[in-house]
């Protein structure tokens, strides 16, 4: 029989240290568990990256339609909140670059391909 602390450490009699049903030695089902954790890593930071971006431009000023004046008058204010929402889109556009460059292969080699 396995003593508590052999199998609190997740080996066992035959050897297993890893915990894992097979040992350890990537089996079908550590791979698609593992490429699953990939989709999900990057999916909860890109859409983590994505919020934090785009939360400052998420209530734009209202102006009435035919309202010239209060185009006129919030004109400027509206060019900013235009301005800044352009800048957020580019810094993701530029994030999803680095990703791809300096981590694409990285994954790819893990089984997760450009499709994530």
């Amino acid at each position: 029989a396995e003593d508590v602390a052999s199998a609190a450490a997740g080996s066992s009699s035959d050897g297993n240290r890893s915990g894992l049903p097979d040992g350890g030695r990537g089996g079908e089902d550590d791979i698609l568990f593992m490429q699953r954790m990939g989709h999900w890593f990057i999916f909860k930071s890109v859409s983590a990256t994505a919020e934090l971006a785009l939360q400052p431009y998420d209530e734009p000023s209202e102006v009435p339609k035919g309202d010239a004046d209060q185009w006129r008058r919030l004109g400027p204010r509206i060019k900013k909140h235009v301005d800044g929402l352009a800048g957020a889109v580019q810094s993701l556009l530029d994030e999803l670059e680095c990703e791809r460059t300096f981590y694409g292969q990285a994954w790819e080699r893990q089984g997760v391909g450009s499709d994530h």
